[in-house]
């Protein structure tokens, strides 16, 4: 106790205590606090910045050298953004964290199960709990790479006796949030792989989740449950999906490791399903150096009867049996609307918004624009999932997928034209625009479509991309596919907020939920098709497009539902400032010299552009990929809107800049407001030989009446003065027989 108490920082003890360590556990490993200075001479020149850290030694192959690592009382952040809670010495390797607890016996008797978890914590509290627990330092540490960038197991692996007369058993226990997080799948399944091929039998324990959701690890499980309870958990024998096997051959030969039998290659090709194989396959073909067509036929060959390497496994939609007998639209909806909130927290807009498009979705080709729903949140565990698994048991045709490829897309739109249910498209659509594309084509049923080559002679070919779509993502969408969408913001569930947890036994409460929403738009499909409703003035016109099969499908439900679309609408879609990056900039530009600059006719770029960059939480500084608007950018932005800059004088200056009613056109047309205020310009500018210089600026009288003329001080007698007329908008205008596209330097 006194030992421990003189190593170790009280906070650093107490954060042990939390995992449920012991004094002699604690002791036992050897663990310590260091300060900064020491912790940079530990890791071989890392620095934490200031603070203490602890100190964990690494108990493992007594044949390799001493290990150590450390844990700064701040996550440690890389260059590049990632953070890391535990840091080894900079230049060493990957090691197995063998507790000191554990006897070298309980390494080499294969009657003792192993246990391999995620962090040294973890693994000691698994050996305080009589488990023979060890530690990896990440989810996928237990390989390392030599000075050639070729990738190996740690070596402490060969440390233990994996197999003989029965093959050893080895449960991998990482923490509860494992089954959301893809790399960490992966990893399972690549640990896996590698402890089998030493004659191990692996699989995984799946620990459950906090009440409320929150992540749940190894020590934390133990602190509350005893070793009968953790051996009754639900396991996962870790069977790697076909797509993984290829995925690790593709690795591994891009690693310089070609050893892969090319048979066994082909057989996992072989039970892909269409998605899955339709994104690979080009890259399968161009490393095994043959054509695409080849490959596609050596795969057809091994699979079952009746299914080709085009066809992929059958896809089986369940038939729709419509309700029994005429359905109330406005009830069926409430139902809905109530389902939903019994099941997740959700906005109310958005619960009104939901069965409306559930609506559409079975009724999509008597309207001429199909919304995308789009589900965002700003972090996990926001319900996404749960919406997703709603709507796909109340839709028609529902083809779920966590990635796809632009061809397997349209192939699968062209093939089933089902209801495409995406989630986890922040990993795939950023910088995807061939992606982007054809989810934005098919938003309107006259252009729904691409066109791409197919075969080996090339032959062009139209897809259809015709249909309905939901989009989950953590983030925001891309502005063209907001654009084309009905946006649903969901937010994690506050701790005191209860829910229905969502169970297989639902399944015939929206198996009825659907046939109802069948018969009713089977029921009601001309009364769609005629009706023709008013959408509200606030939303912009695309806005106005994406909600119009809503309204129609509101208003033939009656009740209350034209009120509620009518109000999810505004809250949802209403956004006067919403636009691209051109229309924000507009609106700054407004902004500054409105209230800047509002006595002035002309401005300079790069004042302009000063001026813009100090408002306040604006894109700005982290547009373009996170390099800032440049005078070249702005430049670039506003050419689109075809305003250019022109050479203008201010005071004795002459620069690149605007005048107030180069910007009127692009105002009136990209900003609801408009323009800028009226402005009363001069009618007529004189030269002045005065050593004076006024401000250019408007004035008006009492009556309202302008000052008929102002002149302009300027002691340059060789600048000569242009006259200029009032402009429609207040602004200001050359002469007539001015040549309006010659750069000239402008007066005022």
């Amino acid at each position: 106790m006194e030992m421990t108490t003189l190593k170790l920082r009280p906070e650093h003890i107490e954060d042990l205590r939390q995992s449920g360590l012991s004094e002699e556990t604690i002791e036992a490993a050897g663990i310590r606090s260091v300060e900064a200075e020491e912790a940079k001479r530990i890791l071989n020149g890392i620095d934490c910045g200031p603070g203490w850290g602890v100190d964990w030694p690494t108990h493992g192959n007594p044949n390799l050298a001493p290990l150590t690592t450390v844990k700064p009382d701040k996550p440690y952040r890389f260059p590049d953004g990632r953070t890391a809670k535990y840091l080894m010495p900079k230049g060493a390797r990957n090691r197995l964290y063998i507790p000191p607890m554990l006897k070298p016996e309980d390494l080499t008797r294969r009657i003792l199960d192993i246990y391999i978890t995620e962090g040294v914590k973890k693994a000691l509290s698994g050996v305080q709990a009589d488990l023979v627990c060890l530690g990896l330092n990440g989810v996928d540490s237990f390989t390392y790479r030599d000075d050639y960038g070729l990738s190996h197991p740690i070596e402490d692996l060969s440390m233990i006796e994996w197999n003989g007369r029965s093959e050893r058993r080895v449960f991998i226990v990482f923490d509860s949030d494992q089954a959301i997080k893809p790399h960490v799948r992966k990893a399972q399944y690549r640990l896996a792989v590698e402890l089998r091929k030493r004659g191990a039998e692996v699989s995984a324990i799946l620990l459950p989740s906090g009440p409320n959701g929150e992540k749940v690890g190894l020590d934390d499980y133990l602190l509350r449950h005893n070793f009968s309870d953790l051996q009754s958990l639900p396991r996962d024998p870790l069977d790697a999906p076909p797509i993984f096997t290829v995925e690790e051959w593709l690795k591994a030969y891009e690693d310089g490791d070609d050893k892969a039998n090319v048979r066994e290659i082909l057989q996992a090709l072989a039970g892909l399903s269409l998605l899955d194989y339709e994104q690979i396959r080009e890259r399968v073909a161009k490393i095994g150096g043959v054509r695409v067509s080849v490959l596609d036929a050596e795969v057809a060959a091994l699979r079952p009867e009746g299914e080709t390497s085009q066809t992929g496994t059958p896809m089986e939609f369940e038939e729709i049996i419509p309700w029994d007998e005429p359905v109330d639209g406005a009830a069926l909806f409430d139902e809905i609307e109530t389902t939903l909130k019994t099941f997740m927290i959700i906005p109310d807009h958005a619960a009104m918004a939901i069965p409306l498009w559930v609506a559409f979705s079975h009724s999509i080709d008597l309207f001429r624009v199909a919304p995308i729903l789009s589900i965002v949140s700003p972090e996990m565990r926001c319900g996404k999932t749960t919406l997703l698994s709603i709507i796909a048991q109340l839709v028609p045709k529902p083809l779920t997928s966590s990635n796809i490829s632009g061809p397997a897309l349209f192939r699968s739109i062209e093939k089933w034209s089902p209801t495409l249910i995406v989630d986890e498209a922040d990993s795939f659509l950023k910088g995807n625009e061939e992606l982007r594309g054809i989810f934005n084509s098919g938003h309107t049923r006259t252009t729904a479509f691409v066109i791409r080559t197919v075969g080996d002679d090339h032959e062009p070919r139209r897809f259809n991309t015709w249909g309905a779509k939901v989009v989950a993502l953590i983030g925001k969408l891309p502005a063209t596919m907001t654009d084309r969408s009905i946006v649903i913001s969901l937010q994690r569930k506050k701790p005191g907020e209860k829910v229905e947890r969502l169970k297989g036994e639902h399944s015939r409460l929206f198996l009825t939920l659907g046939r109802k929403l069948f018969r009713w738009v089977k029921d009601n499909e001309r009364k769609l098709k005629e009706t023709n409703p008013e959408t509200p003035e606030s939303l912009n016109d695309r806005a106005r497009d994406n909600w119009q099969p809503l309204f129609a499908i509101a208003e033939v439900a009656g009740g209350a539902w034209p009120e509620k679309v009518r109000r999810a609408a505004e809250k949802l879609s209403s956004d006067p400032g919403e636009g691209g990056l051109g229309v924000k900039l507009l609106s700054d530009i407004r902004e500054v010299i409105s209230e800047r600059h509002k006595n002035e006719e002309k401005i300079f770029s790069s004042v302009l552009l000063e001026e813009i960059l100090k408002l306040e939480e604006r894109p700005w500084p982290d547009a373009f990929g996170g390099k800032g608007l440049t005078p070249a950018r702005m430049a670039k932005l506003l050419n689109d809107f075809g305003i250019k800059s022109r050479d203008v004088r201010i005071r004795e200056g002459v620069k690149k800049g605007f005048l107030k009613e180069d910007f009127d056109e692009a105002f009136a047309r990209y900003l609801p407001e408009g323009g800028f205020p009226p402005f009363q310009s001069a009618t007529e500018i004189q030269t002045n030989t005065g050593a004076g210089f006024s401000v250019f600026q408007s004035a008006t009288e009492k009556n309202g009446v302008a000052l008929e003329k102002m002149r302009i001080a300027n002691s340059d007698t060789g600048c000569s003065g242009v006259a200029f007329r009032k402009g429609e908008k207040g602004g200001v205008s050359l002469n007539e027989g001015e040549n309006p596209d010659k750069e000239e330097v402008i007066e005022l």
